[in-house]
């Protein structure tokens, strides 16, 4: 190696050097020392393919910094003789590793031209004093697509969207890259990625309480071998839940008074409980989590039982009565209800303070309030890969998102609507709701509102009639909808619908998978768009057959919205 004064003009970037495809690099830092002492680190370059030209293995940036002075004639550089591509690569390497933290796509992509040169993943690791494991993960990048890679690259994909990505198929990746790119669908991203990956329910193997070989079904695993996934949550949920009561019979076995289980939908809030020793009649608390994963609380007993069993035992002892507190129970009693009366009272005078406390009502409930978001239990996966991946929902989440926001709440798109909250929470929410305009409230309520419409309710049918929804803007036909069709009469009628009598008694005596067909391949050419009469507002059926629950709430609709037809003051709906 030797050490001479190469004229700027050159000066190459070689293809070795690691941030060559990347775009030209931030040299703000270095300018201003360049611009007062000139460049003093030399470059390390190779001979170039052209006579009297020289390619930069390593020091790029400073390069690049030169040229913006635009006073430096020439670089100091030390000059390779003969070296291996690979050798000039790790040149590269090492130094950019020192100098600055490389992306992990960057990462990948010199770590895979070594590769490319024969270098192992013991080799890399060794060369950069790092873990086999790291080399892997990087590695593993390059199982993604090339436009997932792009993407990330170009920072329109966040890290947490890029390693839920790993877990996808290349045909999911492909789909997912399709709605990626069309500007008119929403394609999942984050926690919500991972649900539509796994049919509505990513459950981590981590939570399990079972052996994982007598899983039945399969076991994704992310490609940085970091996270697994069951693929089948109900076959999780009934091993899980068999290990659940094996773990209880063994808390009961060793002597434990009670075990307690609170299952996905039932809130264990551990503030209504306090400790109390098993050797004093505490009990277990196991609590399952919606995501499979189980707590064990030792130690616990609720404070009405605790209550009970301190009167229990003061009345065994004969213990003198407490202290009188300053209030009897009748006169506190007297107070709670004259202060009521003079708040509610005050309260028909100031609508807009009404709002507020409503809505902190939705968002933390209180003794007379039991309001909850609807769970939006899908009966089958396909069932919740399609609501999950629906115009409607993309646009609803991006609404919580908006109301998490102006509320100062954290958006992990959990449900805001929440049961019985401390008073301390609900103090804190109310006053965060004092500071916002009426705008924002009505804009807040409307949200918790939906939220919490039951899902199959006479509320759905109701307000669909009212708002005159267009199913058209807000749903399109998908494979999940031609799945779920089984009465042959009724898709029959769907085909005389869409494509025309004759074409429906065509088909009239052909399978149901055959109807199917047919009533898609019209759909595909079909010019207008085709609403099926079961989303429509009002519903109907397409057979003499009960209409079933919709039905039901079709005939209760009619008769109340049918007596005052012209009286609305809902104005427009967008």
């Amino acid at each position: 190696m030797d050490l001479h004064q190469i004229p700027i003009e050159s000066l190459t970037v070689s293809s070795n050097n690691m941030r060559n495809h990347r775009r030209q690099p931030d040299v703000s830092d270095l300018l201003p020392s360049i611009r007062e002492k000139g460049v003093l680190t030399p470059l390390i370059v190779r001979p170039g393919s052209k006579p009297d030209t020289f390619e930069i293995v390593a020091g790029q940036r400073r390069f690049h910094a030169a040229k913006a002075v635009g006073e430096i004639a020439s670089l100091p550089c030390i000059v390779l003789d003969n070296t291996e591509d690979a050798d000039a690569l790790e040149i590269s390497l090492i130094e950019n590793l020192a100098r600055r933290d490389p992306d992990p796509m960057s990462e990948y992509e010199a770590f895979a031209k070594l590769a490319r040169k024969g270098r192992s993943v013991a080799d890399i690791a060794l060369l950069f004093g790092i873990e086999e494991r790291h080399v892997d993960q990087r590695l593993a990048l390059g199982n993604l697509l090339p436009d997932i890679r792009q993407a990330h690259r170009d920072g329109k994909i966040d890290p947490v969207s890029l390693k839920a990505l790993t877990l996808a198929t290349r045909t999911q990746q492909r789909d997912w890259l399709a709605m990626f790119k069309d500007a008119e669908q929403h394609a999942p991203t984050g926690q919500r990625l991972k649900q539509w990956l796994f049919g509505g329910k990513a459950i981590s193997t981590k939570v399990a309480r079972f052996d994982i070989e007598t899983y039945p079904g399969k076991v994704v695993t992310d490609l940085f071998g970091e996270e697994a996934y069951f693929d089948d949550s109900e076959a999780f949920w009934a091993l899980q839940m068999k290990a659940v009561e094996k773990l209880a019979e063994t808390f009961r076995d060793d002597g434990w008074e009670a075990v307690e289980t609170f299952g996905p939908d039932d809130a264990l809030h551990l503030w209504n409980f306090v400790k109390c020793a098993k050797t004093k009649g505490g009990h277990v608390l196991i609590d399952i989590a919606s995501n499979g994963e189980v707590t064990v609380h030792e130690d616990y007993l609720s404070e009405r039982e605790m209550q009970r069993r301190i009167k229990a035992e003061a009345a065994d002892r004969a213990e003198p009565a407490p202290v009188r507190r300053e209030l009897t129970a009748k006169l506190e009693n007297y107070c709670a209800l004259h202060r009521h009366s003079m708040v509610r009272t005050a309260l028909l005078g100031a609508p807009q303070l009404a709002m507020r406390l409503i809505a902190a009502h939705l968002l933390g409930g209180s003794g007379h309030w039991s309001v909850k978001a609807d769970p939006q239990r899908a009966a089958c996966g396909d069932t919740a890969v399609s609501v999950t991946a629906s115009r409607a929902e993309n646009a609803f989440e991006t609404e919580r998102s908006a109301v998490c926001e102006k509320l100062g709440i954290p958006f992990d798109a959990s449900p805001l609507v929440k049961p019985l909250a401390k008073d301390a929470d609900f103090a804190s929410r109310f006053a965060r709701l004092c500071s916002l305009s009426d705008d924002d409230i009505l804009r807040v309520l409307t949200f918790l509102m939906a939220e919490s419409l039951e899902a199959g309710g006479i509320g759905v049918e109701v307000a669909g009639r009212i708002l005159n929804i267009d199913p058209d803007i807000r749903w399109q036909p998908d494979e999940a909808f031609f799945t779920l069709l089984r009465d042959k009469a009724a898709i029959n009628a769907m085909l005389g619908e869409t494509r025309g009598e004759a074409i429906a008694k065509a088909n009239r005596d052909q399978t149901r998978n055959q109807q199917v067909e047919a009533l898609k391949t019209g759909l595909a050419s079909r010019q207008k768009a085709w609403i099926p009469a079961y989303l429509a507002f009002p519903f109907s059926a397409y057979t003499e057959k009960s209409g079933g629950r919709f039905a039901e709430l079709g005939a209760i609709a009619d008769g109340a919205l049918d007596t005052e037809p012209s009286k609305t003051h809902i104005g427009e709906v967008a």
